[in-house]
């Protein structure tokens, strides 16, 4: 777990995946691809990794993931 404040990331999983695959949750988990770490560190570098992270962090701290789940469990597209 990573120290932090409130709408930081908690925990970092990267995971085999032959597609590129990024997402965070709500409590803040974060999830990324080998793939996708090792084709944005040869075409971005450090800068480019870190631009993607911050990115998907960012939606968490502007509470985005919260509101397309409660969205979606309004329309019945989540499973109860």
């Amino acid at each position: 777990m990573l120290p932090g404040a409130v709408g930081a990331a908690q925990e970092v999983v990267v995971f085999y995946s032959e597609k590129h695959e990024l997402l965070i949750l709500p409590n803040g988990a974060m999830f990324i691809s080998e793939s996708l770490v090792e084709d944005v560190l040869r075409e971005g570098g450090l800068e480019g990794l870190a631009f993607l992270l911050l990115h998907e962090l960012s939606h968490l701290v502007k509470s985005h993931l919260r509101f397309n789940l409660i969205e979606s469990n309004k329309f019945g597209d989540l499973k109860r």
